[in-house]
């Protein structure tokens, strides 16, 4: 099976065989997917100019921000100069960071990160970048309304005890749902469980915020108590994560590319930032369809949304850490300070003034 990297500086896509993944890695077993490292084999082309290498999932969401990001010369306000890789899922992400191919994630997941900590590798989240989920639990029967109706039914998810199966025990035990009467089955990607849904060929399963405000379309809805946003807002979404290596030898580089996504996010969270987001929307999608990309808008736009002040408070990670505790991929919580490093967002504020 082919692993898909994108490097969008160098504007080129390079298939890589699994086995060249592999080759001459240490393993860390997270959530039941093997993390590759030393030797990781992401291409590097093109970065030799880069002071900062970052990495991110690619989506229908995060290309809106980076050209939100390029359109607001962010990046170059604060005298930083990047390259980016794109990759398909967390473990990627983590991968790729421990491994020094990236110096920077600038947003995903992060609930595999502390059993990676816990099994030694080097890595700190730096700051937040979603407050809240971006995700809703979708069904194609109408039979299906809300959660107490995925008792006996199957529910697509990712790897056992990664993020979406956390996000399914944590919204059925906050709707007195026993989970142990709900069929889990590991699709892959939150990409691959929603096409799941649209095809019929599992009960329900998540989507992103984007197809939330398109249902019709796909012929799917979303239970009545799954928007995710709403049930679960002490779940944070996404952080920026660096390794320690990374914090060590480039800390000013990350300090400014903080500041660079913190402007963003305020940006963002601004009545102006609507048409310049339409905007961009339509670049990325190559369809001009105000309606849809007004509400897309209207949802990040959202007070509460974006972490706009970057620093997350200990208790964010507590929610976090016991969800990964209760589905058996974390042993014990681990101390903040051996997982987080808010200063470096704390030094990016005073950049704002």
């Amino acid at each position: 099976m082919d692993i898909i990297v994108r490097e969008e500086t160098a504007m080129r896509e390079l298939r890589l065989d699994r086995r060249q993944l592999l080759h001459r890695t240490a393993m860390f077993g997270v959530g039941g997917v093997a993390l590759q490292t030393g030797m990781f084999g992401l291409p590097t082309f093109g970065r030799a100019a880069a002071s900062l290498n970052t990495v991110s999932l690619y989506g229908n969401v995060s290309p809106i921000f980076d050209e939100l990001m390029k359109a607001g010369r962010y990046y170059e306000e604060f005298g930083l100069e990047t390259s980016k890789t794109t990759v398909s899922d967390g473990t990627k992400i983590i991968a790729s960071l421990v491994s020094g191919a990236s110096d920077l994630s600038t947003g995903s997941g992060f609930s595999g990160v502390f059993p990676a900590v816990a099994k030694g590798a080097k890595l700190k989240v730096l700051a937040g970048v979603y407050l809240r989920p971006q995700t809703a639990l979708f069904a194609k029967s109408p039979d299906i309304r809300s959660s107490a109706d995925l008792v006996g039914k199957t529910v697509a998810i990712g790897p056992v005890g990664a993020q979406l199966h956390a996000l399914s025990i944590a919204l059925l035990r906050k709707k007195g749902v026993d989970a142990t009467n709900v069929k889990f089955v590991n699709i892959g990607a939150i990409s691959d469980v929603f096409k799941a849904v649209v095809a019929g060929t599992v009960d329900a399963g998540f989507g992103t915020a984007d197809v939330y405000f398109e249902q019709e379309k796909y012929g799917v809805h979303s239970l009545s108590d799954g928007a995710l946003w709403n049930e679960l807002p002490e779940y944070t979404n996404q952080a920026m994560v660096a390794s320690d290596q990374a914090i060590a030898e480039k800390r000013d580089d990350l300090v400014k590319a903080l500041a660079a996504h913190a402007k963003l996010f305020r940006f963002i969270s601004s009545p102006q930032s609507e048409e310049p987001w339409i905007k961009a929307r339509a670049i990325v999608t190559g369809k001009d369809n105000p309606r849809e990309a007004q509400a897309q808008w209207k949802f990040f736009n959202a007070p509460g949304m974006l972490a706009a002040d970057l620093v997350l408070e200990p208790s964010r990670f507590d929610f976090i850490q016991k969800l990964n505790v209760e589905v058996g991929v974390q042993k014990d919580m681990l101390p903040f300070e051996q997982f987080a490093d808010m200063s470096i967002a704390q030094d990016a504020l005073k950049q704002l003034g």
